[in-house]
This record gives structure tokens, sequence and C-alpha cells, in this order.
């Protein structure tokens, strides 16, 4: 493994690891070779299984305790649960079960086969409680749970929680199947190296993996601030000219040679209705919000569309989501999107020839473009705000010249791709970071690796632990916004 390790695992620590000296069948198909002085036993030789809910004979759940509700066991875990949000009322207290520091907890159902049998060990300190589809097991002295948490959610475990699930729509999986599913044990001290290890080198990768995602978004937002400069000051070309006041509170101010002009004089409402054959196969767009994009649904017959009003989608389109344009939900339809179709909800313009299509789009995926919409979309049910077109067309947007439109969007997109470039370049990397930690908890976890002696080399205080351990349930987001100037300028340069 010492090929694939990333600069997080030292010279030290990965001269380390080496597989053990003496293995044997483990008589599991899954499982493989284990090492020979492992014990391969089922869960329910190692401890007790039963379902949440009801509570117990011997547990009581008190007033207000955190409560670990199943979907947070294949939503947000990380291998343990440390916190929980939800509380559980008095009235309510007899729904649930109290559980324990050092209980394994399994979601008894999901929508998929990823989702049943997910499972993190509670490392909540002081009273908790699960629901009724949290399946609990409580280990006996020879099997340490915080080994069990990194154990119960590696391939061969998901692989046998998986034959185990039942169900159509919604997959559920029993205590009385889970009792059989197989785990390899090492010898107490060894699982309290192995946890050890692991525990380490998994805050590692996670700080990584966190201070990565944080320069995504720190890049995402960057992109927002060159659209803002682009469209209020031709920044994207290099220069900021002189500028004069306007009537527009959204614009007060613009190049001196631009102009503010209607949304309704730029373009123009184009429809094109389909009649829909039942037999016919058809594909609707969508488009995501932020500025996202367009993107593809699932084809479908026209027989399932039935008597929904559906429009043809062609090459330069202009197309907003009236629900959710306040949120930026706006787009130009490319080749890709020929011969697809959209709702009425998919309101399409073309621009007049005075206008490129994608300058108009930096306009509203900008900030000031974004509130422009907002405010011509009432609503308070939620997230669904329905944009009125008579009232958006009669608003006002900057118009350089054409020349000047094309070139400030060439600048734009130039420096957006080197920006789209490092992002995939980067998510690539957390990628490939945490197909390596998913690799490395495996092969330690199944005996292929010995970690003991790195193990062993380890500081006696974790100087990673008191930063990341708080972190399962959220990200901390103190310094989000450090560095953002910085990032800014180096895209800018």
């Amino acid at each position: 493994m010492r090929k694939h390790s990333p600069e997080y695992l030292t010279d030290s620590e990965s001269d380390a690891m080496r597989p053990y000296s003496a293995y044997r069948d483990s008589g599991v198909d899954c499982l493989g070779e284990v090492p020979a002085h492992w014990e391969v036993k089922r869960l329910g030789q190692i401890g007790n299984l039963f379902k949440g809910g009801g509570g117990t004979k011997d547990d009581a759940v008190p007033d207000g305790v955190p409560c670990v509700r199943y979907g947070d066991l294949y939503t947000h875990h990380e291998f343990f649960v440390r916190d929980a949000k939800s509380c559980v009322s008095e009235e309510r207290a007899a729904r649930y079960t109290a559980i324990r520091y050092g209980d394994v907890l399994f979601a008894g159902s999901g929508e998929t086969i990823d989702e049943i049998g997910k499972s993190a060990v509670n490392l909540i300190h002081g009273p908790a409680c699960c629901g009724g589809d949290v399946i609990v097991f409580r280990p006996h002295v020879q099997a340490r749970a915080e080994f069990l948490g990194y154990a119960m959610d590696c391939a061969y475990a998901a692989n046998q929680k998986a034959r185990m699930g039942r169900g159509f729509t919604v997959m559920h999986i029993y205590r009385s199947e889970l009792k059989h599913l197989y785990v390899a044990l090492p010898p107490i001290p060894e699982q309290v190296a192995i946890v050890r290890f692991l525990d380490h080198v998994d805050r590692r990768i996670r700080r990584y993996v966190r201070a990565r995602r944080k320069l995504i978004d720190l890049l995402q937002e960057s992109r927002k601030v060159l659209i803002t400069h682009a469209v209020i000051n031709t920044r994207c070309l290099g220069a900021i000219v002189g500028t004069k006041s306007t009537r527009s509170q959204v614009f007060p101010r613009i190049p001196k040679n631009w102009a503010l002009e209607k949304v309704g004089h730029l373009v123009r409402r184009v429809k094109r209705p389909i009649a829909v054959r039942p037999d016919a196969e058809y594909r609707e767009i969508g488009i995501r919000s932020w500025g996202k994009g367009i993107f593809h649904k699932n084809p479908v017959q026209g027989a399932v569309l039935g008597e929904k009003s559906v429009f043809r989608i062609e090459p330069d389109d202009f197309v907003l989501n009236v629900v959710f344009a306040w949120e930026g939900a706006v787009a130009v339809a490319s080749e890709n999107e020929t011969g697809m179709i959209a709702s009425h909800r998919f309101p399409t313009f073309l621009s007049v020839p005075e206008v490129d299509v994608d300058w108009l789009l930096m306009v509203f995926q900008s900030e000031q473009g974004r509130r422009l919409m907002e405010v011509n979309s009432p609503g308070a049910a939620g997230r669904n705000k329905t944009l009125r077109i008579t009232q958006f067309l009669a608003e006002e947007i900057p118009l350089p010249p054409i020349e000047e439109q094309k070139a400030i969007v060439v600048a734009f997109r130039n420096r957006e791709r080197r920006l789209v470039d490092s992002i995939a370049g980067i998510r690539q990397v957390v990628h490939n970071l945490e197909e390596f930690r998913t690799a490395l908890i495996l092969a330690v976890v199944t005996g292929k690796l010995d970690v003991r002696e790195a193990a062993a080399r380890l500081p006696a205080v974790d100087a990673l632990g008191a930063e990341d351990d708080v972190e399962t349930f959220g990200v901390d987001a103190t310094s989000e916004s450090e560095g953002f100037d910085t990032a800014v300028e180096e895209v800018e340069a």
C-alpha cells in the first residue's frame, strides 16, 4: 500500500504496515483469509441485538435526552456518533430506547441497499436514546465498540448486509439476520492498537478533505465575484472605466458608455408547443439553482406526460425556472439540449441582435441580477416563489455595446474555465483520498495489514484529536471565510 499512500501517511507509518506472518481461511467468502490468531464470529456470539423503540425493561429514557434517528446513521455519521440534534420530550419518551456509550447502532431501513444496515458507534457522553427504526447491538467485553465501528461499515460487512436486505420501495434489515453477520476479531489489545491507528489516520484524512472542500467553496464563491465585477465594471477586461449614476437601485452606477435597458426590450418570449404522442419518448430539462446550469431528466414515454403542456427547447434559448429563479435558476440551452422539452414552468426567450445571450446569462447569475428576480418572486411557501414574468420583463439591466459584451464574456469564460478545471482537480483529489481511506480501513479491520507497530510509533497525545472529534454531524465554520480575498486575488491575477 506504500505506493498509494498520500502525504498524510508518514514514511515511518507506511514502513510499519505489513501483512501478518501467518493466515488461515476464515470460512466466509467475503472475508477470505484472516490472521491465524484472529477469531471469526457472528454478531450474535459477541453481543445482544434488540430493536429500538418502546424502551427496554432495564433502561428508561429521561426527558430531553439526545435522540439518534435512523436517518442520521446514513446521512451524517463518520463511523461514530458524537452528537444528536433532536431531543425526546417526556410525553414521547416511551417510544424510544435508551442507549449506552459504546452501543453499535444500525439503520433498520432505507430507500436503497446502501442505506440499510448503515452503522455507527454511540460515543455520546451522558444519556441518549434511539427510535424504532434503529437496531441496537450491545457488544460483550471481548469486542471493542470502536473497532466494530470501523468493521461494521467496511465493504465485506456492507456486502453481507446487502444480502440481508428485504423490500421494494423501502428496504429493511432485521436483527434476526444481523445476528448472523460475520466479523473478524483480533485480541482486545490488538483491537485497541487498530483503533488508535485508524483514529489517527482518519482524523488526518478528514482534516485534509475538509480543507480541500473549503477551497472548493472559496473557488465557487470567487466565480460569483468575477461575474459581479464583470457585470458592474468590466473588471474582466482588466480596467475600470469611468462610471455614471443611474435611477436603478440595483445597478446604481454603470460604466459611462453603457445603457440601462428593460429586460423586455432585450428578449422576446418564444413558445414551441409539442403535441405529445403516447408511444414516443421524451426527455425534459431542469435547471439547478445558484447558476449551476441545466440538467437532463430521465427519458419518459408520452403516456406518462399525459395532458401536461410541454415545449421544445432549442440551442441559445435563455431559460429560467419560474419557481426558483430567485435562487439563480437560469441557463442558456446548448446543442446538448437539442430536441429536449420543458414544462410551462421553464419559459424560454431569444435575445435581440444587440444582446449576446451569454452576457444576459452573466447578468442574471450575478448577485444584482438574482436580486431583481427575487424582488419579483413573491411567496412564502418555503423555497417555492414564482417569478412574475411581466414585472420581471419591466426591470432594467446594464447593457454594454455588443462588441464589449462579447469581449467581457470571452474574458470571463477563460477565467471560469481555469476555475472549473481547478475545482475538478481538487474534487478528484478528494475522491482519491476517500477511496484510499476506505481501502485502508478495509485492509486493516480484515487483517490484510498489520498496523500494531505503526500504532506503537504514534505520539502519546494525538495533536489532531481535539480539533477534529467535534465534526461528526457538521463542519466547523469558524475559519470558513479565511483566505477568501486571497483566493479571489489569485484567480484574478
